[in-house]
């Protein structure tokens, strides 16, 4: 960036507290985020993470700690660093300067500018900042979350927002839910600090990374649940019968919760149940593990000398698959007892329905490492996974985009497993972080494994290799194999997790940023997926199917846990829900306005010779094979979505007046699976029928002439015919020389016939 201190090679924090060091040192730029000030656009900042360590008292010496703040007042052609914005300068509201600094401004950061003053700044980190770009200098800190006098917000923060241009009223979201203040405009650097309070108290908020189900969920008189949540700890629940909405929970292990799994085989009385907390732990229990006051008992290996994710994944083999491996017989050292952890290898342990468990590393040589050591301490494994069928086959993804399958499994010795990279110099697979892992339960063989990558980030930054959901097929123990992206029409967003349904393993669901897809068909060459409108639009951090086959469970980021039939077969769909349709014009500075055209009565009295018709479904346009016109003159010249994810647009050009044009749209499919073979809308053009009967007359003169100096508005577009924004003499005269016109004859029932058949 012309201007800033990466092109002058000054140290990156630059202005006060410990340098990271220059442009020598190698990569220092982590995750930036940028906000412009709504009074004066020309004024930008930008926040930015360090992936070099820092040594400030806050940051220990680790990574993913504040870089610092840069301004620029003249759209970003010149930037200039904001003096105690670096992370050796923040301080708690009771510390010295670094001790304000934490190591996960990764996952903690957000800018908001004042509304009505362009140099006052709010920043987030794990707490929330205010900051002056002139006078004043230094980040000063509002919510105080790691010191005695705590103002009531959690920490870990993310978002700041205004609120309709107000100073005062200042909404933030962070780990503990939604924050407001309505006195923001109080907060002056070293000086004053301003009040939050918590608006969020009502909502589902929870925010589960991974979870799990007791076998045969959907059938139990008593099933189970075990999720780990965001700094609300990790817990479980037995239900009375079938659950028909949300109970209370207990809680097992208390801090942040991660990955949770559940023995659904067991010791003949109770079902084990595992979770994973802070600092790669991962415990036991073994008896009433859903009540208050059960035991949990440590059961770690030796992972924690390991670069790790913060959130240690883990998987649990569960069995229960048709033709494949199972697990022992319920019993007090029996049942599925076989772990698989990963952090840049992979450890497992055979024992885990034992009094103790040995950990063993499967990796051959014990010290690979399966990532690329690209991003730092970022570079580890996201997920592992056992094969569902086959406890002696697993598969992982990185966060530096590697995806491996391991063989010989299960055998309890170290360095036995036979991991094979499968990542294919990324030639195929994107080279962006796998977020979630699956395999097939399908297959007919442990050496031919059919593996699921879903990944993260966005095709914008792998244009070369796009798609968010691949596809391995493996050869004699992956010795060969082929990837195939199969993302289909899902939109370009992370896909977060992914899954096949064992009763019917073409059918593939995919857990996105915004909600549930599924395909009932992965084996097409492009896979047609749909939306499942059953649960809200919110990130599904992961999803597990129980033992049995009976239930899919989506474990969510804002939303909680969801439990969902599992289907034996494709989805039924219907026909999709056509809404409306309508002619759409632009009247100058006036504003759009639409012709309903959905019941087949109107007539469109506007000139031009193009025109848009704006086909409204029922839910998400998912694809549309084509659009032709199959009656009337005219051409169609763009057709595609609308600004309305519900809207499909088709742009007219040379079209006649005095007719009705029909276009057709072919084999329409919305984001719920809905189908249609064709929709249909008929534009009837009539230039000067102001009064919709038809023809053109004196009483359409005598109505446009009625209203002649009137701002068009809804109620009176129609009277604007030559579209300008303006009902005048023009329209008038216009509307008198078509005097006479009048469409063809038809039957208007003809014209319903095919938006009905969509019906």
């Amino acid at each position: 960036v012309p201007g800033s201190p990466y092109s002058t090679g000054a140290n990156m924090n630059a202005g006060s507290g410990t340098p990271y060091g220059g442009l020598g040192v190698g990569t220092q730029l982590g995750r930036i985020d940028i906000a412009l000030a709504p009074s004066n656009p020309n004024y930008l900042y930008a926040q930015v993470a360090s992936i070099a360590p820092n040594s400030a008292s806050g940051c220990n010496n680790a990574s993913g700690c504040q870089l610092g703040i840069w301004s620029s007042t003249d759209g970003g052609n010149s930037w200039s660093f904001l003096p105690g914005s670096a992370g050796g300068s923040l301080a708690r509201c009771t510390g010295a300067p670094g001790s304000g600094d934490y190591p996960q401004n990764w996952y903690d950061q957000g800018l908001a500018v004042d509304p009505n003053n362009p140099d006052r700044l709010f920043v987030d980190t794990y707490d929330t900042w205010v900051a002056l770009r002139t006078g004043l200098t230094g980040l000063y800190n509002l919510t105080c979350g790691y010191d005695s006098v705590n103002r009531g917000v959690h920490v870990d923060q993310h978002v700041l927002h205004f609120v309709n241009g107000s100073s005062s009223m200042l909404l933030k979201g962070n780990d503990g839910g939604i924050y407001a203040s309505n006195d923001a405009a109080t907060a002056i650097p070293g000086v004053t600090r301003n009040n939050w309070f918590n608006i969020g108290t009502t909502l589902n908020t929870i925010e589960f990374y991974s979870g799990d189900i007791s076998g045969n969920f959907a059938n139990s008189a008593s099933p189970q649940a075990n999720g780990g949540s965001q700094d609300n700890g990790s817990f479980s629940v037995t239900f009375a019968g079938q659950p028909a909405g949300p109970v209370q929970w207990q809680m097992g292990r208390g801090g942040d919760g991660f990955y949770a799994r559940i023995d659904p085989v067991g010791t003949g009385t109770q079902l084990r149940f595992w979770q994973g907390n802070n600092s790669g732990s991962i415990a036991r229990c073994v008896s009433n593990c859903t009540q208050p006051g059960a035991t949990w008992s440590t059961r770690n290996g030796g992972w924690s000398v390991d670069t790790q994710s913060f959130i240690l994944p883990y998987d649990l083999f569960h069995g229960g698959i048709p033709g494949g491996d199972d697990c022992g017989p319920a019993g007090a050292s029996t049942g599925c007892g076989n772990l698989i952890v990963g952090s840049t290898r992979v450890y497992e342990t055979i024992t885990g329905a034992t009094t103790t468990n040995t950990w063993v590393i499967t990796n051959s040589p014990a010290n690979l490492n399966m990532t690329k050591q690209s991003l730092g301490n970022r570079s580890f494994i996201n997920q592992v996974k056992y094969s569902p069928k086959y406890k002696s086959v697993a598969m992982l993804g990185t966060n530096d985009g590697n995806a491996w399958i391991g063989f010989n499994l299960g055998t309890g010795v170290a360095s036995a497993g036979n991991w094979v990279n499968v990542t294919g110099a990324n030639a195929v697979l994107p080279n962006r972080p796998i977020l979630g892992i699956a395999l097939d339960p399908g297959v007919s063989a442990a050496a031919t494994p059919i593996g699921y990558a879903a990944l993260g980030g966005f095709n914008d930054t792998t244009p070369g290799t796009p798609g968010h959901v691949l596809r391995v097929a493996c050869q004699a123990n992956c010795t060969s194999f082929t990837w195939e992206d199969k993302s289909g029409n899902l939109p370009n967003i992370p896909v977060d997790s992914i899954i096949v349904n064992p009763n019917y393993p073409q059918q593939v669901f995919a857990g996105t940023d915004i909600g549930l897809y599924y395909t009932d068909d992965i084996t097409a060459a492009t896979p047609v997926w749909y939306r499942f409108t059953g649960v809200p639009n919110t990130m599904i951090w992961d999803m597990q199917i129980d033992r049995g086959s009976t239930t899919l469970s989506l474990w969510t980021r804002g939303h909680g846990a969801w439990a969902w039939p599992l289907p034996l077969g494709p989805v039924p769909t219907g026909p999709v829900q056509v809404a409306s349709v309508t002619s759409r014009k632009t009247h100058g500075a006036a504003g759009t306005f639409d012709v309903d055209l959905t019941d087949g009565t109107a007539t469109e009295p506007r000139a031009g010779g193009e025109y848009t018709m704006v086909f409204t479904f029922g839910d998400r346009v998912a694809a549309v094979g084509d659009a032709s016109i199959s009656s009337g003159t005219g051409s169609i010249a763009s057709r595609g979505a609308g600004a309305n994810q519900n809207e499909y647009v088709v742009n007219l050009t040379g079209v006649t007046n005095a007719q009705q044009l029909t276009v057709t749209l072919n084999n329409v499919q919305d984001a719920s699976g809905n189908t249609s073979s064709t929709v249909t809308g008929t534009l009837k053009v009539l230039v000067g029928d102001t009064n919709n009967n038809g023809s053109v007359n004196a009483a359409d003169v005598g109505l446009t002439k009625g209203s002649s100096g009137q701002p068009v508005d809804s109620s009176n577009f129609r009277l604007d015919v030559n579209v300008n924004g303006t009902i005048n003499a023009a329209d008038v005269s216009f509307v008198k020389s078509l005097s006479g016109t009048q469409l063809p004859t038809g039957s208007s029932e003809s014209e319903k016939a095919g938006r009905e058949q969509a019906r």
